[in-house]
């Protein structure tokens, strides 16, 4: 089993595009297929228009490569083979760092913005 050092270290390698955000968010919510996660993603980034699934399907390869997401095949109730998507611990974990300094940043700039109110 991997030490947390050592995903402390791998996650800091690690960077997340806003849709990968966005991706792992929805996946915070449980286990969900691409269709489900692009609309979920479209809701969260309030998406006037539709996503690219193509960006959606490369983001979560991505990120199956890097660990942060898994999947399992499954047939739905048509017999149909979906993929179903869930997050990993050290997807979380990255997730988490990942909030953390944009949490961070935004402090920053508003303390910034607050600056130049004064000005």
């Amino acid at each position: 089993m991997e030490s947390m050092a050592t995903y402390s270290l791998i996650s800091d390698q690690i960077s997340l595009s806003p849709l990968d955000v966005h991706l792992l968010v929805s996946l915070l919510d449980g286990r969900s297929n691409g269709y489900d996660l692009t609309r979920s993603c479209e809701i969260r980034m309030a998406r006037t228009t539709p996503l690219n699934t193509s960006n959606i399907y490369k983001s979560l390869k991505s990120m199956q490569k890097l660990m942060l997401v898994a999947s399992v095949a499954s047939k739905s109730a048509d017999r149909r083979q979906k993929t179903i998507y869930r997050i990993s611990s050290l997807g979380r974990m990255v997730l988490e760092q990942e909030i953390a300094e944009q949490a961070r940043f935004v402090g920053i700039a508003q303390a910034l913005l607050g600056e130049t109110k004064k000005n």
